[in-house]
C-alpha cells in the first residue's frame, strides 16, 4: 500500500489531485501541500512511497523539490506527466549540438511490476489539458507532452512560447541554483522536430479567461466537444 504526497501551489488542482489518488486502491494515505516548504517540513517525519509535483512553484520548484525528497527516501518513485499517461513522450533539441533526442518515461502506476495499457489513473476517461499564454518557456513541457501522446485535447489559448529547459545547479559548498539550460522542448511531427518556441495551438479556442474557472459550464463544454 502506497504513502502518497501531492505537491501543487493551485489549490483547486492540488485538491483534484488528492481526491483521483484517493481513488486508487493501492493508496494507503495521500497527503496535500500547496506549499513546497510545508510539505518538506512534513516529510523529516513522514515516509513516503510516491510524489506527485507541480513543476513550477515558487521558491522551491518541483525539481528542487523532488532532488530533496529523492535524498531523504531514495526508493520513492516520483511522478509527472507519466502518472497521467503511463508514460511521458519527451522530445529534446540541444541547441549547442544540433542533437536531437526523444525520451520516453514510463510509469507502473498500479504498481503490478509490468508497464503496459493499465499504467494510467485516466483510463476510461477522456483527457484534457488548459492551456493560456501564461505556460510559457518551460511550461511548454506539460502541453508538449500531451500534444506529442495523442491521447489528450488541448483546450483553451496558444501557450506563450519559448522552449528553454531550466538547468538545475549547484556550487560546492550545496546552494541550489538555476540557469537556462541548452536544451530546447519541442514536439516531434512527421518524424521532424519543431521546438515550441512560437507556442502550442489548442485543439479547442477558450478565449475569455474566466471560463477557465467557471467549472460547472466547463464540464457541460467538455461533454458537448466533438
Amino acid at each position: 500500500m502506497m504513502r502518497v504526497l501531492c505537491v501543487d501551489d493551485a489549490l483547486p488542482i492540488m485538491e483534484d489531485i488528492v481526491a483521483m489518488c484517493r481513488q486508487l486502491p493501492q493508496a494507503r494515505e495521500v497527503t496535500g501541500f500547496t506549499r513546497p516548504r510545508e510539505a518538506l517540513e512534513w516529510l523529516r517525519t513522514h515516509p513516503i512511497d510516491l510524489a506527485l509535483l507541480d513543476i513550477d512553484m515558487p521558491e522551491i520548484n518541483g525539481l528542487m523539490l523532488a532532488e530533496q525528497l529523492k535524498r531523504r527516501y531514495p526508493d520513492a518513485a516520483i511522478f509527472v506527466i507519466s502518472w497521467l499517461l503511463g508514460e511521458a513522450d519527451i522530445a529534446l533539441r540541444d541547441t549547442f549540438t544540433g542533437a536531437e533526442t526523444n525520451a520516453i518515461y514510463l510509469a507502473d502506476v498500479n504498481l503490478d511490476g509490468q508497464y503496459d495499457d493499465q499504467d494510467s489513473v485516466a483510463n476510461g476517461y477522456r483527457r484534457y489539458c488548459l492551456t493560456t499564454n501564461n505556460s510559457f518557456s518551460r511550461g511548454n513541457l506539460v502541453p508538449a507532452a500531451c500534444r506529442s501522446s495523442g491521447r489528450v485535447t488541448l483546450i483553451g489559448q496558444p501557450t506563450g512560447g519559448g522552449s528553454c529547459v531550466v538547468q538545475p545547479c549547484t556550487t560546492a559548498t550545496g546552494t541550489l541554483f538555476q540557469i537556462s539550460g541548452n536544451k530546447q522542448i519541442s514536439i516531434i511531427k512527421n518524424g521532424s522536430f519543431y521546438n515550441t518556441d512560437a507556442g502550442i495551438e489548442p485543439d479547442f479556442r477558450l478565449d475569455k479567461p474566466e471560463s477557465y474557472y467557471d467549472r460547472p459550464a466547463l464540464v457541460e463544454y467538455l461533454h458537448n466537444l466533438k
